[in-house]
Formats: structure tokens, sequence, C-alpha cells
């Protein structure tokens, strides 16, 4: 089961922000930068190798393990790794970045066309 962002940790993520663009009424103007930095410092990205998955025979249920606790703390926090150990080859992933970049570059309309 993989966890989700609890509403705490976006109401925590609101009171941050607030607190960084001045709207708090309790943070005083001295403390204001020390608010800024805590608001400012991106967390580290997980970088996760899912070789173990790719390469089943070479690695054990324990390395399998070991990584799907790193990928739902991952997930469960910030929202987001990066994946690497895919042997999803470079070109394919070149090829869907401009593909994206072609339907993102369309209007609106044409946009929704395709839903």
């Amino acid at each position: 089961m993989v966890s989700r962002v609890s509403w705490l940790s976006w109401a925590t993520l609101l009171l941050c922000v607030l607190r960084c663009i001045g709207e708090d009424p309790q943070v005083e103007p001295e403390s204001f930068s020390a608010y800024q930095e805590e608001c400012f410092a991106a967390p580290p990205l997980a970088v996760i190798d899912i070789t173990p998955y790719v390469d089943f025979e070479n690695y054990t249920d324990a390395d399998r393990a070991s990584i799907a606790k790193i990928w739902d703390e991952a997930f469960s926090t910030l929202g987001v790794a990066q994946i690497i150990g895919h042997q999803v080859p470079t070109s394919l992933i070149n090829t869907i970045r401009g593909e994206a970049a072609t339907f993102f570059s369309k209007s609106n309309d044409e946009k929704a066309s395709f839903t």
C-alpha cells in the first residue's frame, strides 16, 4: 500500500508559504529570513535505482523490498523521485520529450480535442 501525503503535510506547507510571504502575523520581521530559508530549502530528491526489478535474477527479494521502501518514502513525502536503472533507451526518452513539447505548444482548443 502506498502512503499518501497527509492533509497535515499540506497544511504545514501552506503555513510555511504564508510565513514566507509575510502573511503570518506571528512572525516577527527579524525572523522573516529564517522562515524563508525553511520554506525554500528544497528537500533532497530521492534517486531510486530500480535495477533489482529489471534484472530480476541477479537480485534478491530483500533488495526489491529495500527499493520498495525507498519508493514509498519518496512518493509519500515529496511526491517525486528520479528513477534510474530502468533501461529505457535515451533515444525513446528524447522522442517522448519532443512529442510532449509539441503537444503542449498547441492551443488549449487543440489540446482539448484529444479528450
